[in-house]
């Protein structure tokens, strides 16, 4: 069993890359690219697990799965638009997946994080509202 679903799980990802391919040879907007990617992963993960046995979800959990299908294609569309400028200008917004995790994690019931990641996340919060523009304020000397 293991085995057939592993096989599947090949051709499905073989799949998904040559539609990718396809699609960048048609000239399709690349969002539409990353988002057919997403939603065909959904909803291949969906088909094979039915097909194979595994539990279905409920509502509640298909929900989240929805949205974070969605969510995946805001953020690689975010982040493709991020690492358009330089490095320097968006390196500081790199780590708010951390704290966009601890959000979904929370309403997927998730326990609180402790302290420590707590603070890990209101340092990432801040580094992002200080950070100004990324422009040097000055040559070094």
């Amino acid at each position: 069993g293991g085995f057939l679903v592993a096989g599947g799980a090949t051709v499905l990802t073989s799949a998904a890359m040559l539609t990718v391919r396809q699609l960048s040879r048609q000239g399709a907007a690349p969002a539409e690219i990353r988002c057919a990617f997403n939603w065909g992963s959904a909803l291949g993960g969906a088909l094979c697990g039915g097909v194979s046995g595994f539990a279905t979800p409920s509502w509640w959990q298909l929900g989240m799965v929805v949205l974070g299908t969605a969510g995946m294609c805001a953020g690689q569309g975010g982040l493709t638009l991020l690492l358009q400028e330089e490095i320097g200008k968006v390196a500081r917004f790199l780590y708010l997946n951390v704290v966009f995790s601890f959000g979904l994690g929370l309403a997927m019931g998730d326990p609180w994080p402790s302290w420590v990641e707590a603070g890990g996340a209101v340092l990432i919060l801040a580094s992002v509202a200080a950070g100004g523009t990324g422009e040097p304020k000055g040559k070094l000397e």
